[in-house]
């Protein structure tokens, strides 16, 4: 079995990243605003949404597929 080697792992953790900030915003607005809930889920998107930019086009590029794994050889 051939393992993949993948590349931009990275630029899956600046989404979750992203999503830790913004959920630390929203609790912290929220609790000012005695709208947690709300805000929360405001944060979330946001931060996700940021992160998700800030990675651009760095999708994880692997080597091999599920076809070449499944030859023997």
């Amino acid at each position: 079995m051939k393992k993949k080697d993948c590349e931009g792992g990275s630029s899956e953790q600046m989404t979750v990243n992203g999503s830790g900030v913004g959920l630390l915003f929203g609790v912290i607005v929220g609790v000012l605003t005695d709208n947690v809930g709300f805000w929360i889920s405001v944060g979330l998107c946001l931060g996700a949404g940021v992160g998700s930019t800030l990675k651009g086009n760095k999708e994880p590029r692997c080597e091999g597929s599920d076809a070449e794994a499944g030859e023997k050889g």
